[in-house]
């Protein structure tokens, strides 16, 4: 995830998969840091619907994207 407005790190980014959700995050417990990035389990399903809402605020709906790849999303310019 790469932020244009929101903190360099886009920490407390919410993505949302369908009926799952994560917060990005730079700790996952004490004295300890994650990846850069989030990751989800989606079984057998070909596709998923993926929303994120930025810690600014902004939501950017990325409809629904194809599963086994990973993602690079930018925070938008302008909220549509």
């Amino acid at each position: 995830m790469k932020s244009r407005k929101s903190n360099r790190d886009c920490i407390g980014a919410i993505i949302r998969a369908d009926r799952q959700a994560n917060v990005m995050s730079s700790a996952v417990g004490y004295a300890s840091s994650s990846h850069d990035g989030v990751h989800f389990g989606l079984g057998e399903s070909e596709d998923i619907a993926v929303q994120v809402t930025w810690p600014g605020g902004t939501v950017q709906d990325l409809g629904r994207v194809s599963a086994n790849q990973a993602l690079e999303v930018r925070e938008p310019e302008q909220v549509p």
